[in-house]
């Protein structure tokens, strides 16, 4: 039965999820074009792609220009001193703006990037604005306009690579408006764009440059043109999800047609069949997104013909494109195209790149395509993809809507499961509550009623059979040895977080220590249910590592009386200079030795402070005073001058120190090794440096040094109570140590001793 609930659980698992919605086409070969400043070209002869890309180095003050045709690099070169302004189709090329200092070129390029001409036709005498300088056509395609600057030039092609005339049209004010001329209905040919402060007028000319009309508009901060056909279209947001649309007439310069739409200014756009205008935009009602489609019908009536939600609608749309009836939308996560009846036929779930998405008005996202290939891009790149037909849609369909359900089904499935696995975790955690090594375990709800106990909870808190069930923890807290667990548990619920604390608690007259900590419920959705209270007698460790400190306390006793017989030995039998320095020796040996006897004792048992104020330089005298010359050969100290004055226990700070040092011989072993003592003031702290020159550690132990009894000399009798000493010197202090390591070149051990010391805090 297990089996087979697994295996149809799996199978439900897999249509749920493997089957996505399915649609006629299938988006494929995604992918982003390869640079910024993309140029497309379709060769209908040849029947391919071009992509002509161009990039300008700024470090190298030149424009790199890359070729590639049907997905393949064909070339690639750079243009020196140059800089790419403006371009536009010159036939079956590309005519080019380029910077070169301060002279304007037009410069001719086949879609091979083959160049067959260059011509001067403007010298800059200030620098001017680029972005103010633009080419556009005219209808017989072998007339230019450029404007540069304030100044409107005509250019005129006597052949395809060679500039017959260069004319100076007009001044200017504000921006040439690039209009489609590709019917030849129009009496506009081009027009210019002038902004004033809240106000913005279209001057319409005809193709002999003479002035025809012009037209008034309100000026926003945002806005777009969209030029369809006879019509030139004025869209502007004056607030966010809200668009004003103005619709001129190109033959007259009236506004045929004014209107406010509920949607974002990037996400409309028009199209053009015959005589009628359509208008299809996005817009977001009630959490969902809605594709809508209205017609301009005549006297600025508009008509609304379709509305429908957009069945991706966690993904917020971004941008709406038409290309030949198809409608492409840019989602921050897919990317969707409609047909010509609106009807959803491509989807694809795919993360679109940054450089796309943008809020200015200046954002034109242009789409083009040949057979099934699209790409869709603007002046900082864009991505391209294949339209293919999805010849299986209508099973794939079914097996999509089955998924419903599967869904259901597998809902059921994982309802069993879980009963199942809950079952068993109960059983598991009635198990692991009653091992002996988990220590006392209290449940309590997230009021503080007591659920669970384990055997040993119940034998610590004295409950029976006969004991009322879930009462508040207070109610079993009627000893004083249970009080502190009861403080601890009412900080858990009130506070809802994990914490760890020791505690001591008096047991038949003897003080016990306890390791505690509380852990904070919650289900699924996060929300609080009780706190988990474990606590664990740690008084035997306590006792055994009380009895190592005695152990480590031999080791240092053992190490001093072997200096004590190496010098005995070799004492002269007459009386000489040699024997009164060795007896000299011996006799500070035998003092030093009583004396760490006296500090470890006292830093061990003694939690008090004895402050004074100490001579930096006398503690690093003292501490390099412990080490006998003729016991560490090898090691050569460095005490730098200081004048520091500190305010410390000056017998537990010299032990912490010289445990440091000691740390320090260790690890330069038998070679030759340095180790300097520095000290150092600032604002807070008096700094305490120990350094050495041994192999140093690597990150792992460098982490773990300061963790009670752990060392790394193990085989050599080490067992971490120096470092534990250390530790414990610096927070007596209210102080801290800072470790700084580095393999092959050595360790510095610094303690930081505030100058302030408050002894009761």
């Amino acid at each position: 039965m297990k089996s087979f609930l697994i295996i149809t659980f799996f199978f439900v698992l897999s249509i749920s999820v493997f089957s996505q919605e399915v649609y006629r086409y299938k988006v494929e070969n995604l992918k982003q074009l390869h640079s910024s400043n993309p140029y497309i070209i379709y060769d209908k002869h040849n029947n391919s792609l071009r992509e002509i890309y161009f990039n300008y180095i700024f470090t190298g003050n030149y424009e790199k220009v890359d070729i590639f045709k049907n997905d393949s690099l064909t070339k690639g070169f750079v243009l020196e001193n140059s800089k790419l302004v403006s371009s536009a189709k010159f036939g079956d090329n590309i005519i080019n703006i380029i910077l070169e200092s301060k002279n304007i070129y037009l410069l001719i390029m086949t879609p091979e990037g083959d160049i067959i001409g260059k011509d001067l036709i403007h010298t800059l005498l200030i620098p001017e604005a680029l972005d103010k300088i633009k080419i556009i056509p005219l209808v017989d395609k072998e007339k230019y306009l450029v404007s540069i600057g304030e100044s409107l030039i005509s250019v005129s092609y006597e052949n395809k690579n060679k500039v017959s005339t260069v004319e100076m049209l007009t001044q200017i004010n504000g921006a040439l408006l690039e209009l489609d001329n590709e019917s030849g209905l129009n009496l506009s040919h081009y027009a210019t764009v002038q902004e004033s402060d809240n106000s913005i007028t279209v001057n319409f000319y005809n193709h002999k440059n003479e002035f025809l009309f012009l037209t008034n508009l309100p000026l926003q901060k945002k806005y777009k043109w969209v030029d369809i056909g006879t019509e030139l279209v004025y869209v502007t947001s004056p607030a966010p999800g809200q668009s004003f649309i103005q619709i001129i007439d190109k033959n007259s310069g009236t506004i045929s047609h004014s209107f406010w739409i509920d949607s974002d200014i990037n996400l409309i756009t028009f199209y053009k069949t015959n005589t009628e205008i359509f208008v299809k935009y996005i817009n977001y009602m009630e959490d969902t997104y809605f594709l809508n489609v209205i017609k301009l019908i005549g006297e600025g009536k508009k008509e609304q013909i379709f509305e429908s939600p957009l069945s991706n609608s966690t993904s917020e749309p971004f941008y709406l494109l038409n290309n030949d009836g198809l409608s492409i939308l840019l989602l921050t996560n897919a990317i969707a195209v409609f047909d010509k009846e609106h009807n959803l036929i491509a989807n694809v779930i795919t993360k679109l790149p940054k450089r796309i998405f943008s809020d200015e008005p200046t954002n034109k996202i242009k789409c083009t395509n040949f057979d099934e290939t699209f790409i869709v891009y603007n002046d900082l790149g864009g991505i391209k993809f294949t339209m293919a037909e999805n010849s299986n849609w209508i099973l794939d369909k079914f097996v999509y809507e089955f998924r419903n359900y599967a869904i259901i089904i597998l809902l059921i499935l994982l309802l069993m499961v879980f009963i199942q696995l809950y079952r068993h975790q109960r059983r598991v955690a009635k198990e692991i509550l009653e091992l002996p090594t988990v220590g006392l375990l209290f449940v309590v709800d997230s009021n503080g009623r007591v659920t669970q106990l384990n055997g040993l909870a119940k034998e610590f808190l004295e409950i029976n059979e006969s004991t009322p069930k879930r009462k508040f923890f207070r109610f079993y807290a009627r000893s004083e040895k249970t009080m502190q667990f009861a403080d601890l548990i009412d900080r858990g619920v009130e506070s809802r977080e994990n914490f760890t604390k020791k505690i001591s608690i008096k047991i038949n007259d003897s003080e016990t220590e306890w390791f505690c900590k509380v852990i904070a419920l919650r289900n699924l959705t996060g929300m609080f249910r009780g706190v988990v209270l474990s606590a664990i007698d740690i008084t035997e460790q306590l006792e055994r590592k009380r009895l190592s400190n005695w152990a480590q306390l031999a080791h240092d006793m053992q190490t001093n009386l072997s200096t004590i017989k190496l010098n005995a030995e070799h004492l002269d039998i007459a009386i000489s200079e040699n024997n009164k320095s060795r007896q000299k020796r011996i006799i500070f040996q035998v003092s030093l030795l009583m004396q760490r006897v006296r500090d470890i004792v006292t830093v061990g048992r003694n939690e008090n402070l004895n402050l004074e104020q100490t001579s930096l330089f006398e503690l690093f005298t003292s501490v390099r005073n412990e080490f006998d010359e003729l016991m560490f050969p090898n090691i050569t100290f460095e005490i730098e001058k200081t004048n520091l004055i500190i305010n410390c226990d000056k017998a537990k700070l010299i032990r912490a120190v010289r445990n440091a040092a000691e740390n320090g011989i260790k690890a330069i072993k038998e070679k030759d090794g340095k180790i300097t003592l520095r000290a150092k003031s600032n604002v807070d702290f008096v700094i305490i440096t120990i350094e050495d020159n041994g192999p140093g550690m690597d990150d792992e132990i460098k982490k773990k040094m300061l963790t009670p009894y752990f060392t790394t000399g193990t085989k050599t009798g080490g067992s971490g109570i120096g470092t534990m000493i250390m530790q414990h010197v610096a927070e007596l202090h209210k102080g801290k140590i800072v470790v700084e390591s580095e393999l092959g070149i050595g360790t510095k051990v610094n303690f930081f001793i505030p100058h302030k010391i408050d002894q009761n805090s």
